[in-house]
């Protein structure tokens, strides 16, 4: 008998079905003497994944998909009820007279600093845009130019981008219709450009081969996936991208 006959698909719908699919995917392992290969659990947990659950997983570090202690974990953050526990960490948090980065580990000079710019399409339309350097202005925009597109510098005496919440407590999770800019980072000082209290880490994002750039937001060793929605020339980084377009009919997802 196959053990993999009570799993049932995953497709992102709610807690309830996240934490069935979790349980079932352990009994397999369990069954399969598997409970401690966490490549083999996450590997089969990425069988049964399909819509928003799918889309969410290819959005995920490779270090994540192919390690089912750390997806189970982005999983859990993902669809549990955790805004309220969010939210009384960051109430907890005093107030500084500057803001300061949620992950004070986050301000560190990468190995290899990426180079280039970023491009962002509009899904339904294919509109290309491109992340524009702020000029008088305290978050990124959107342009059609590549000659005033936001460029990735090396060494830490430049300026990095940063994903700053537009309120004090925001809810990062599934059905979250919280939003935030991308702001830009100064290395040196450890201030955002949008300078205000409200929740804020330096820019964590992994490229697949093919240079598309994933964000996440990092919450003790976990990283939360964010997605873009765009409404041009804004540009909004979601926890949920399909929550967060029916708050704001005019942004799409990217």
């Amino acid at each position: 008998m196959s053990t993999t006959q009570n799993i049932q698909e995953f497709k992102g719908d709610s807690w309830e079905a996240c934490s069935a699919f979790i349980r079932s995917i352990r009994a397999a392992a369990w069954k399969e003497g598997k409970l401690r290969d966490v490549e083999w659990m996450a590997d089969l947990a990425s069988v049964f994944l399909a819509d928003k659950a799918l889309v969410w997983h290819s959005r995920l570090p490779t270090d994540v998909q192919e390690d089912w202690s750390k997806l189970q974990a982005a999983m859990i953050d993902r669809w549990s009820l955790i805004s309220d526990k969010v939210k009384e960490e960051l109430s907890s948090t005093p107030a500084a007279p500057r803001a300061e980065p949620s992950e004070k580990t986050t301000t560190s000079v990468p190995a290899a600093p990426l180079n280039g710019i970023l491009k962002v399409v509009a899904e339904g339309s294919g509109a290309v845009y491109y992340v524009e350097t702020p000029l008088n202005k305290d978050t990124c925009v959107l342009t059609d130019d590549t000659r005033r597109a936001f460029k990735w510098t090396d060494g830490p005496k430049y300026s990095w981008l940063g994903v700053h919440w537009n309120e004090s407590s925001p809810s990062i999770g599934y059905g979250s219709a919280s939003y935030a800019y991308l702001s830009v980072f100064n290395f040196e000082k450890g201030t955002s450009s949008r300078n205000n209290t409200n929740p804020f880490q330096i820019s964590t994002c992994s490229v697949s081969p093919s240079g598309e750039v994933s964000l996440t937001w990092k919450k003790g060793e976990t990283q939360i996936p964010l997605a873009i929605c765009v409404a041009f020339p804004n540009i909004y980084i979601v926890a949920d991208s399909e929550a967060y377009s029916k708050s704001n009919t005019q942004a799409k997802a990217a």
